[in-house]
């Protein structure tokens, strides 16, 4: 396993709020952490033949760092597309559930979502989505992998929903 791409900076949320958002993958992972104002984006790298020992590796960097209950752990739920829509194997999204799985159940959260990439993102491709996702971080320190970039996405619609929760309870 290996850890790639740690960046830091600074984002804007008007809550102090923990929130986790997870791109899981086998090969690549990006999680991004957002809490009390300041954005770490990882990407953690697997290679090997063995799927769960790959699959534990990452359920145990994402616990580790998380080890402080979360407000709001947000994970992309993958979604079949049809086969003019799909890309790669469809085969490999098996193992992208159960990184979603592991990861689930080693982390503690308040809230989670697991929303689909058109309930977070819409149908926009990644050459536009990250430039626009780039202008809510400054300060921003390392690089980025795109894995990163989407945990990010998922961390600041984590943000959102819990802005809705917290004025719903207001109420």
């Amino acid at each position: 396993m290996a850890l790639r791409g740690v960046a830091t900076g600074k984002v804007s949320v008007p809550y102090r709020v923990s929130i986790v958002g997870i791109d899981p993958g086998l090969s690549a992972t990006g999680i991004a952490l957002i809490r009390q104002g300041k954005v770490e984006l990882f990407t953690v790298r697997t290679r090997g033949k063995d799927i769960a020992e790959r699959i534990l590796h990452i359920a145990d960097f994402a616990r580790c760092l998380c080890s402080v209950r979360l407000d709001m752990l947000v994970i992309e739920h993958m979604q079949i597309y049809t086969q003019r829509k799909s890309k790669g194997d469809p085969n490999d999204l098996v193992n992208v559930a159960l990184v979603e799985g592991a990861i689930l159940a080693s982390i503690p959260a308040e809230v989670y979502r697991l929303p689909k990439p058109a309930e977070w993102k819409g149908g926009i491709d990644k050459k536009i989505h990250h430039p626009r996702l780039k202008k809510h971080v400054y300060d921003l320190q390392g690089r980025v992998s795109e894995h990163a970039w989407d945990a990010f996405g998922l961390a600041l619609y984590g943000v959102e929903l819990w802005q809705h929760l917290y004025a719903t309870k207001k109420r």
